[in-house]
């Protein structure tokens, strides 16, 4: 089971009575639904629908945490803030008094007591729990980021070491912040900065089933989003895929072979170790998006949709 570092993730809390209806009318996913132990998924949109945030909620019974990637308070911040008239909501930024970790694993469950680790909780995807690891309380979240049971631990800045200490005394290994891109890319897991931004419309992420509601009330960005969903599709989706041959860095752009029309343009690249082949994560035109389409790189190599 590997324990990846995530440095300077962010981590915003909205607190106050008004918080869920708050969030529920800027995001894409549904929000004054959720109970204290929940979570979900979720995009921050503007008013033309374009994506200013991809982010992780988890609902506790006075706060509502916001997770995502480093950098990205002061915008999201920012954004919320602009909207706070009359509403009993206060924002508040977390981010440097926290460590983030990733955990996976096929099941959390070995994780046994022992060694100042507590029991591990049982947690149906997105959501969260308290353990206590090395005598400190740590927030869990299941993310399942690469296809298959992930944890999110968030840990005070101050006992970090001494909680990996302790998880790596129960048999995790600690991994690096390197090593999570290389992995998360090679599980089609996208990034805000490096695969999303506000060019992006949130169906173009392919996140649709865990990230938006078409059943919630009205939200900033909605109609934009709806009339898309009435089309059908999209004009270009992400979408992962295999290049041969290793040491192709991003961007790159995909031609069809048959039509020499441009296909796309990768925004992450990975080697996995031993392979001989990179793996992909771009926007790909929904003509060339289908899997088990061969397109071919800007440097001339083979690439497979998955």
């Amino acid at each position: 089971m590997l324990l990846y570092p995530l440095p300077r993730r962010t981590r915003i809390a909205l607190t106050g009575k008004d918080r869920q209806t708050l969030l529920h009318g800027f995001c894409t996913n549904e929000i004054k639904k959720l109970i204290p132990g929940q979570g979900c998924e979720a995009f921050i949109t503007n008013i033309k629908a374009r994506v200013l945030g991809h982010v992780f909620v988890a609902a506790t019974e006075e706060t509502l945490y916001l997770d995502t990637v480093p950098d990205q308070a002061t915008t999201l911040m920012t954004h919320l803030d602009r909207y706070i008239i009359t509403e009993d909501v206060q924002l508040a930024d977390l981010s440097e008094q926290v460590s983030c970790y990733f955990a996976t694993s096929a099941s959390f469950e070995p994780q046994t007591q022992g060694h100042g680790v507590g029991a591990a909780p049982q947690l149906a995807p997105y959501a969260h729990a308290q353990m206590e690891i090395a005598g400190t309380p740590v927030f869990i979240q299941r993310l399942d980021w690469f296809q298959k049971p992930g944890y999110l631990m968030v840990v005070p800045v101050d006992a970090a070491s001494n909680v990996v200490g302790a998880l790596e005394s129960q048999g995790l290994t600690l991994s690096t912040a390197d090593q999570f891109d290389q992995d998360r890319i090679a599980a089609g897991f996208p990034l805000f900065g490096k695969d999303i931004s506000d060019a992006n419309l949130p169906q173009e992420v392919d996140r649709t089933e865990l990230a938006i509601s078409f059943k919630k009330g009205c939200y900033l960005g909605q109609e934009p989003i709806a009339r898309l969903d009435a089309l059908g599709h999209v004009n270009k989706i992400l979408r992962r895929v295999v290049i041969s041959g290793a040491g192709t860095e991003s961007p790159v752009t995909l031609v069809d072979p048959q039509s020499q029309k441009e296909a796309g343009t990768l925004t992450s690249v990975a080697v996995p170790d031993g392979t001989g082949t990179s793996v992909g994560l771009g926007y790909l035109k929904t003509a060339f998006a289908n899997p088990g389409t061969e397109l071919v790189s800007s440097t001339g190599a083979t690439a497979v949709v998955q």
